[in-house]
């Protein structure tokens, strides 16, 4: 038996493939993905611009139903509709030889031995079928609309951004871009009580991130006027926290010039293209803290789609089949979250 799958073969090349079902390993689990959705890395991986192995199946945020389970242990989620985290480690895959050295001390997520679901060796959501391991999956609840799923992922990722600086709620935090992921990281803020400050690229992303009820949302502000308003807002301090979201290298300078001293730069973007040209004399004067961040807490992030789902669903701005999956990225590419109905 077959099911089908897009293949990235090459840059900007998609072919739909028929791919033999094969037997499950003990750790693994199958499931039929229900919904996709396309973020700013898949993108950057079907342009050419973040380097993978190809062929490869993209697509890291779905949900779908279990179909089958390795592991007779694990035979309650036959059936469940599930989500699933994307860094296979050592823990999920229980490699025979032990843990590395990274998830022997609490590290999973840098698992030097990890794949990464529709990223890094491991073929991912935009197919029928997927295949990940059992311990992976997170059920969704059932008060959730399937359909919101695919933002689990993101927004345990904007919630990572948090996780590694706790918010007060007397901080001011500054999210440059208001893309799939700055917006999702601009209502997480929000919704701890610190005073937001969105700074988007035009009246279109504005009124998306409007939706995801950010109040202090500027659209197309030139550097002079970001200045401006911060300090105002903050009486010349300048923003706690700067959350670099815009996929754009060039920005990090940016986020240098709006951050207060002994401030925190949160980077989010994984454009795969290097920073030319970045003051670190500045950032070494004024003791500013660089922090990355990427994969986040699944629970919190549930909870938190479950909570908000009136603004998530009214942030997905467009729906596509499967078999219309190339004008479903071109469509990405255009800004917005827009999502992909694999199966039913």
């Amino acid at each position: 038996m077959t099911f089908r799958s897009a293949v990235l073969v090459r840059p900007n090349t998609l072919e739909y493939q028929e791919t033999p079902l094969r037997d499950l390993r003990s750790w693994e689990c199958r499931i039929r993905v229900a919904w996709a959705g396309i973020c700013s890395t898949d993108l950057a991986i079907y342009h050419g611009h973040y380097p993978v192995p190809l062929p490869l199946v993209l697509g890291h945020e779905f949900c779908g139903v279990v179909e089958a389970v390795g592991d007779s242990d694990f035979s309650s989620l036959i059936g469940k509709t599930v989500t699933a985290e994307i860094n296979n480690t050592c823990f999920s895959v229980q490699h025979s030889e032990g843990l590395c050295i990274h998830c022997s001390h609490g590290r999973p997520h840098h698992c030097s031995k990890r794949t990464v679901v529709g990223i890094i060796n491991h073929p991912g959501a935009f197919a029928e079928q997927i295949l990940v391991p059992v311990r992976n999956c997170h059920v969704l609840p059932d008060v959730l609309p399937a359909r919101l799923g695919v933002m689990v992922e993101p927004l345990a990722a904007a919630i990572q951004t948090f996780e590694k600086t706790p918010l007060r709620q007397s901080d001011t935090v500054v999210v440059l871009g208001a893309g799939r992921l700055g917006a999702l990281i601009a209502q997480v803020a929000t919704c701890t009580g610190a005073c937001v400050l969105s700074f988007c690229r035009s009246q279109e992303t504005a009124e998306r991130a409007r939706r995801l009820s950010i109040q202090h949302v500027y659209p197309c502000p030139d550097i002079c006027t970001m200045t401006e308003i911060i300090d105002e807002i903050t009486y010349g301090k300048g923003a706690d926290i700067v959350v670099e979201a815009t996929g754009n290298p060039d920005f990090l300078n940016l986020a240098l010039e709006l951050v207060r001293p002994e401030g925190v730069i949160a980077l989010k973007s994984t454009p795969g293209r290097p920073t030319p040209h970045f003051d670190i004399t500045r950032l070494v004067v004024d003791e500013i803290t660089i922090q990355g961040s990427r994969c986040g807490p699944f629970d919190v992030a549930m909870d938190h789609a479950f909570r908000y789902q009136k603004n998530l669903n009214q942030f997905i701005v467009a729906e596509y089949p499967f078999d219309e999956l190339p004008a479903a990225i071109e469509h990405a590419g255009r800004g917005g979250k827009v999502v992909v109905k694999i199966g039913g």
